[in-house]
């Protein structure tokens, strides 16, 4: 009998492009994940369970099981036929750091050079298997739902949208104004001066 189980390499620390965002890195030890947490598909249906997660090398990992539902076993047959889906983690940002260019940090065992953002700490609510992703973003997924791996494909980490009508947003073009600076150093100072402003800008990013 065929194991329903799975295993995938969710995110492996690099750099990701998120629009507004801009050049994007998760901090691995900055993501907060539930014991157990849905395998949904496509966002909104479950197909399963996540049950176990770890981080290893600078790379999140999850393992877990399809459920016995119509889309659990879709996606089952699906990977059984080396079908290329796709991961999509639902993160939820809760702290997040702006580079300048001439700025530099090391997140997962890697120095990035910015400009950049940088998510420090997030929920990560759900992990999703999605047919179209971010082919850009450098996630490797590997599927494991028999004895052999199905082939790998790439996959994305979708975020949170900012809200640009905003209080703190409205704060960051003010700064960014009269300062006649980019916009990581209006971020940074709006940051710094106002963050129950900022606190509740993220909060409505995730809402």
């Amino acid at each position: 009998m065929k194991s329903n189980r799975f295993r995938l390499t969710a995110y492996s620390g690099g750099a990701i492009d998120y629009g507004f965002w801009g050049r994007t890195v998760i901090d691995i030890e900055g993501i907060r994940l539930d014991p157990k947490l849905p395998a949904l598909r496509e966002h909104d249906r479950p197909c399963g369970v996540i049950d176990r997660h770890w981080r290893r090398g600078g790379t999140l990992w999850a393992e877990g099981y399809f459920s016995s539902n119509r889309d659990g076993q879709e996606l089952f047959d699906l990977l059984g036929e080396n079908f290329p889906l796709q991961v999509s983690l639902g993160l939820w940002p809760e702290l997040v750091e702006v580079l300048e260019p001439d700025e530099t940090a090391e997140v997962n065992k890697t120095k990035f050079s910015g400009p950049l953002t940088i998510i420090r700490e997030c929920h990560c609510r759900e992990i999703s298997f999605t047919v179209l992703g971010n082919a850009g973003t450098g996630v490797s997924t590997t599927f494991q739902p028999t004895q052999s791996a199905a082939r790998p494909p790439k996959g994305e980490i979708p975020m949170s949208k900012p809200r640009h009508d905003h209080p703190f947003m409205r704060l960051v073009e003010k700064i960014q104004e009269e300062k006649k600076c980019t916009k990581a150093k209006a971020m940074r100072q709006a940051v710094r001066e106002n963050p129950v402003v900022h606190k509740a800008y993220i909060m409505a990013c995730n809402a």
